[in-house]
């Protein structure tokens, strides 16, 4: 599988936070992340990501703080996990949600998922995952499209999935109920799988109007408890 991001794993593990702040707060606190050449990442073993830097010609989306468009460890640990364990998604119908480039998502295409949507929030990362999937050659198992955690979830994709999967997504703990109520909304059975893979990290968190790096991972903190919630 060969993916356009704009940052490899080689930048972005560097990045070690979570951010219980606004989403203004969040990009400012990135401004030191910088910017980077869009790259092109390819993959041979279901494993790590060689990035080769494109020329300023080639086309890239616009939007500088669309941190969907990098490449993230967690995503590259669940390419490992299907690659390895392919009976999980092989003639299963897959989602990957909060999917920005859709690796995970592309790799289930690649070792025989039935269907796989590659899900965002933002319209400019789902045309670029769908031309993603097109140049892979997998247009026709997976399909990139809008999904919303603050949405209701389409019929169309209410109960319709084997597996749900995602990658890097616990960056904001306010987003945790969400993100599992749409887990939950799209597995299709009781037995329905949900492959979530995170990048532990310290939380910059405002208090009292100050943003204070602590040494908890808010965003799983938060996960866990939500988790153990709709256990019981």
């Amino acid at each position: 599988v060969t993916v356009q991001v704009r940052r490899s794993t080689a930048r972005t593990g560097n990045f070690k936070l979570t951010v219980q702040v606004s989403r203004k707060d969040l990009f400012n606190s990135l401004q030191d992340f910088g910017g980077a050449p869009w790259s092109s990442s390819s993959d041979e073993e279901g494993a790590d990501l060689e990035a080769e830097h494109l020329g300023q010609g080639d086309a890239a989306p616009s939007d500088l703080d669309a941190l969907g468009l990098d490449i993230w460890p967690a995503a590259i640990t669940l390419c490992k996990y299907i690659t390895d364990n392919p009976e999980i998604v092989r003639n299963k119908r897959v989602i990957e949600l909060g999917a920005g480039v859709g690796l995970p998502g592309l790799f289930a295409a690649k070792v025989g998922a039935t269907q796989s949507i590659i899900s965002d929030y933002d319209a400019e990362v789902v045309t670029h995952a769908n031309n993603q999937a097109v140049s892979c050659g997998l247009g026709d198992t997976a399909r990139a499209c809008i999904v919303d955690w603050k949405a209701p979830v389409v019929d169309a994709f209410r109960d319709a999935f084997d597996v749900v999967m995602a990658a890097d997504v616990l960056y904001m703990s306010f987003l945790v109920p969400d993100l599992l109520r749409t887990c939950y909304a799209c597995l299709c059975k009781p037995d329905g799988k949900v492959l979530l893979t995170h990048q532990c990290r310290q939380s910059l968190v405002d208090e009292d109007g100050e943003m204070v790096v602590v040494d908890r991972d808010v965003s799983f903190e938060t996960f866990r408890g939500e988790v153990a919630r709709h256990e019981h």
